[in-house]
């Protein structure tokens, strides 16, 4: 799935706009912050991480995200060259 699918869905949106707001969060922080599952956010994550938008990095038993600085660097490269078209 490409990137700017992946971000229509507006709950791996908020996820990706948390993420940058606060920088590097456990999978149970960003959880918290929702009114769905655990479960359900585990999946989104999982589509945020494949779609190369998140990174996660294994402590232990946690699983802690954060942006990846070049998928997004990739997005405003494009959006900046479609506004200049």
């Amino acid at each position: 799935m490409d990137a700017f699918s992946v971000l229509a869905d507006p709950t791996r949106r908020n996820i990706v706009e948390l993420l940058a707001q606060r920088g590097k969060l456990s999978a149970r922080d960003i959880s918290d912050k929702f009114d769905i599952t655990p479960s359900a956010i585990s999946q989104y994550l999982k589509i945020l991480r494949e779609s190369k938008l998140v990174n996660m990095e294994k402590r232990a038993e946690m699983r802690i995200y954060q942006i990846n600085p070049s998928a997004i660097n990739e997005l405003d490269q494009l959006v900046n060259y479609v506004e200049q078209k």
